[in-house]
């Protein structure tokens, strides 16, 4: 169940060096939380940062500010 709002083009827009991949993998799967929107390949912390301001996205683990650990992020591999 989504409670965020939906991830869209114009929320991805602007963004320096954001591989056209990465943008189709966010719209297409429309992760909720910044774990699950690190796991796309090309997605970083300026692009989570950017989603979590605009409501895109949550970040309940709280790791927009810390380190992944590999557990959280095999965790999160898995979950999806």
């Amino acid at each position: 169940m989504r409670t965020s709002k939906p991830i869209t083009l114009d929320d991805l827009r602007g963004q320096p060096g954001f591989s056209q991949a990465a943008i189709d993998a966010l719209v297409a799967l429309q992760p909720e939380t910044v774990l699950r929107a690190l796991r796309i390949r090309g997605v970083g912390r300026k692009t989570t940062q950017r989603l979590l301001a605009c409501g895109a996205i949550r970040d309940p683990e709280g790791v927009q500010n810390r380190r992944i650990t590999k557990e959280e992020f095999r965790r999160s591999r898995d979950e999806a």
